[in-house]
């Protein structure tokens, strides 16, 4: 029996989360998706809703999430600035 390798990989991009399914050793994916990054916020806050209104019971973690993006976002931007060529 011959062994396939498959690999899911997740990137950033502008746009969204790309994910790349590779088979094998192929040097290009075999298949791709990219899920933009509006789509999945507005999913995640959603989840907290009744009648699209975020519960005062979920407004916390609603909050976390929202707060656990900006920490993200500051950590690109730090990384990024330690990466820059000057």
């Amino acid at each position: 029996m011959k062994k396939v390798e498959i690999d899911i990989t997740p990137w950033l991009g502008e746009e969204g989360i790309t994910s790349s399914l590779w088979f094998g050793n192929n040097g290009e994916p075999s298949y791709e998706e990219t899920l933009p990054y509006n789509m999945l916020i507005d999913q995640t806050l959603q989840s907290y809703t009744l009648r699209r209104v975020i519960r005062n019971i979920d407004y916390n973690d609603a909050e976390a999430f929202v707060k656990s993006l900006e920490a993200a976002a500051a950590y690109a931007r730090t990384r990024l600035e330690e990466m820059r060529d000057v």
